[in-house]
């Protein structure tokens, strides 16, 4: 995915993502029971170098490692560090055809060294 996203001249990123079901409360630490507790955490993530969270990847990750298969994940940016919320027109007015062409050409690629 990386050499298809870098041949195609795409800003790419590659690292860690924390995947996990509480991403809400990452974004709303301040204002949670236990924020001293949560930002201490995230603190901790950004010392470990996670680029970024979701909830998704790993379940991805964990079935192709069972099933033996390849997979990987295209990730895009709707918040940055610190933003409380996700903005949803921001979101809306987002381009990802660059994300889909990324992954369908790391597909083809795949796909061409396996045959």
């Amino acid at each position: 995915m990386l050499g298809a996203a870098r041949r195609m001249n795409h800003r790419v990123h590659a690292g860690i993502v924390r995947s996990h079901d509480s991403l809400y409360t990452d974004l709303h630490a301040p204002a949670m029971p236990r924020r001293e507790e949560l930002e201490q955490a995230l603190r901790v993530w950004q010392r470990a170098q996670v680029l970024c969270n979701d909830m998704e990847s790993s379940a991805i990750f964990v079935i192709c490692g069972l099933r033996r298969l390849r997979g990987g994940s295209v990730l895009t940016v709707v918040n940055e560090p610190g933003e409380t919320n996700i903005d949803p027109k921001r979101v809306a007015a987002l381009d990802l055809t660059p994300m889909f062409q990324v992954a369908l050409a790391a597909i083809g690629q795949l796909a061409t060294a396996q045959a």
